[in-house]
Order: C-alpha cells, then sequence, then structure tokens
C-alpha cells in the first residue's frame, strides 16, 4: 500500500508539473548604458518618463546593485509604465538616502503602495518588494530626487493557468496509475498463503 501511495504522489507531481504554465521573470538592468544620460523612452520592455537618468560611473553610496549602471530620477515621484500590457511587478534594488517605496496602478487607478524601504547611505543595494501579486501596468517610485539609484527592476507576466487537454492528461495520469496500483494489490492479496 506504500508502494501504491508514493506512486500516486510521484504520479500526481509529474502531471502537476506537466499542467503547469510558468513565467520567468525579466530583470531590467541598465548595464548596456554607459557613461551618464537620459533613460531612453523605452528601455527592458517599460517605457519610462523623462526624468529618469543613468550613471555608470562609481559614486558611492550611490551603488549598482549589477554593475556598472544604475538610474535615478530628478523628482521625489517618476513613474514608468509596461509596454506589454499588465505585469506583476516584484521590485528593484536601491541605494542611497533616506527613502523609496513603490504605488502601482492599473488602469489609473492605485491598487497597492508597497512598503517603505529606509536608505541610511551605507552598505550595498538593497531589494525593494513590491508585496503586490495583482496585475498592473504602471509604477511610480517614491523617494526624494537624486537621493537613490535604483536597479535590477524586475517584472513578470502572469502565470498562465493550465490548459484543459494538460488538465485532462494529469486526471488521465493519475487514475492509470491507481488502476496499476489497484491491480498489483489484488495480485499480491491472491498471492498471499
Amino acid at each position: 500500500m506504500k508502494q501504491l501511495i508514493r506512486k500516486l504522489t510521484c504520479g500526481a507531481l509529474a502531471a502537476c508539473a506537466l499542467a503547469a504554465g510558468s513565467a520567468s521573470a525579466t530583470v531590467v538592468n541598465f548595464d548596456q548604458l554607459t557613461g551618464n544620460g537620459p533613460v531612453p523612452s523605452v528601455h527592458g520592455g517599460i517605457a519610462w518618463d523623462s526624468g529618469w537618468y543613468y550613471l555608470s560611473s562609481t559614486f558611492p553610496p550611490f551603488e549598482a546593485h549589477s554593475s556598472p549602471t544604475r538610474i535615478y530620477s530628478d523628482a521625489d515621484v517618476k513613474g514608468f509604465a509596461f509596454l506589454d500590457g499588465d505585469q506583476i511587478f516584484d521590485g528593484a534594488w536601491f541605494a542611497g538616502y533616506y527613502y523609496a517605496s513603490f504605488n502601482l496602478y492599473n488602469d489609473g487607478l492605485l491598487v497597492h503602495t508597497s512598503p517603505t524601504l529606509e536608505l541610511f547611505g551605507t552598505g550595498p543595494a538593497r531589494y525593494l518588494a513590491s508585496g503586490y501579486t495583482g496585475l498592473v501596468d504602471a509604477v511610480s517610485v517614491v523617494g526624494i530626487g537624486g537621493a537613490y539609484v535604483m536597479d535590477d527592476v524586475t517584472y513578470h507576466g502572469e502565470v498562465p493557468e493550465p490548459a484543459a487537454p494538460s488538465l485532462m492528461l494529469a486526471g488521465m495520469l493519475a487514475a492509470a496509475l491507481l488502476n496499476v496500483g489497484m491491480k498489483q494489490s489484488e495480485v499480491r492479496k491472491r498471492q498471499a498463503p
């Protein structure tokens, strides 16, 4: 019976792996941009508001998470929008002074405000998670303009739901495993003295 349970568990896990969709994260770094200057209006699948600038030279404590380039803004609130429609925004890395947080929007409505990350001007870049798993189409970064840098902006598309054929295949696989296990159990019972 233990083997039957083990086989069913393995079968169910295999079926779930076949049926489940996956979405890989997009990490937008700025390392292709060298020197200093305005961030292009479109970079990494994101439309950037004017007023974002990149910096690749060393300038402590404004260090990049993935060297050498990171971005900063000229205003206390500065935004960006996803070009491929609604996304799940994971977060980004920050270094510098004071604080940073995110406001997340969908269809022009504020749907979530992240926790606030305090920046002390010491140590390596620190990650600020958005704290939201819903879909958004725009993000604004709240901080003191010129007092922080941001790097490795991370987002991903919605995880696709399993398709009906995949679910049917998973169910048939589980039923077949159960049938094999039951037959083996009956054979063992007949062979027992």
